[in-house]
Formats: C-alpha cells, structure tokens, sequence
C-alpha cells in the first residue's frame, strides 16, 4: 500500500534584493534571455577574441564546416521561396491596383 504524504511543502522566500539588483537581473533576462556571454567565462583573451568574432559574424562559425551538399540544399530553398514570394508580391501589388514593380520591390525585400 501506498501512502500520500498530504502535508503542504512550503518552498523558501528568496533573499531580499535591492532595487538596483531587481532591475539588472530584469534587464539581463529582457536584452539577454540565454545570457550569450557565458562562454566568455574563464577563457584566455585570444579565445574570447574568437568567440566575439563568432558571435558578431556566424559565418565564422558555420563557414569551417559549410560543404557543397548544403550549398544545393540552399539554392533549391533559395529558388522555391524567390518562386513563391515574387508571384506573390506582383499578385498583391494588383489587388491594391499599384503597379507591379511596387509588388517586386516589396517581395525582394521578403527574400533578402
């Protein structure tokens, strides 16, 4: 037989903080959800260097290990969304009877 411990758990209060540490740690949690700079913790300077660089320019990241495969898949993914957004884009431009370079110009924007 089972028994169901049905007493209340009460979970501690936090420790008191001041207003100014209120406001950093929301701060923190609003421009930087999943605190980016941990991986700068601990490291030499030269590493550091490399992860801003990384951090700044992803193509430093993903470019070493970039192949040619990936390179078609791109291009097909590429030339499906160019093949659907610019249709789309002179379609919308005459249901709003603009002409349609006005809806090229906008969906030149989706694709960039």
């Amino acid at each position: 037989m089972v028994t169901i411990d049905s007493s209340p758990r009460r979970v501690p209060l936090p420790p008191p903080q001041s207003t100014c540490a209120k406001l950093k740690t929301r701060m923190k949690e609003t421009f930087f959800p999943d605190d980016p700079f941990r991986r700068f913790n601990g490291k030499p300077p030269a590493t550091k260097w490399l992860l801003g660089a990384q951090f700044l320019f992803p193509i430093l990241e993903w470019a070493p290990t970039y192949s040619f495969s990936l390179l078609k898949a791109d291009l097909v993914s590429g030339l499906t969304i160019a093949s659907l957004a610019i249709p789309q884009g002179i379609s919308y431009a005459g249901l709003a009877n603009l002409p349609p370079i006005i809806g090229l110009c906008k969906s030149s924007r989706v694709i960039n």
